[in-house]
């Protein structure tokens, strides 16, 4: 997936509302294609710069699920303790 479609300032200030502003220690995203294309983006974002490692996956039949959590890298960039 690309991240190009959207600014990346616009990408990085959505992690930062999930994980600085909302608190969230991991966010989820299924493999449903209707999802938001942004919300993919900004974790590829993420995942791309280091900032977010893939926490745990979910497998079944006809439905896939990966939660992500912020890196130590992540943490620092956004300013939370480690």
């Amino acid at each position: 997936m690309s991240e190009e479609n959207y600014d990346k300032k616009d990408l990085e200030a959505s992690l930062r509302r999930a994980f600085v502003d909302g608190g969230f220690k991991e966010i989820l995203i299924d493999g449903h294609e209707a999802r938001s294309k942004f919300l993919r983006d900004a974790i590829n974002h993420g995942l791309n710069r280091g900032w977010l490692q893939v926490t745990s996956q979910i497998n079944e039949s006809q439905y896939t699920a990966v939660n992500y959590g912020l890196t130590d890298g992540g943490r620092k960039y956004f300013g939370l303790a480690c």
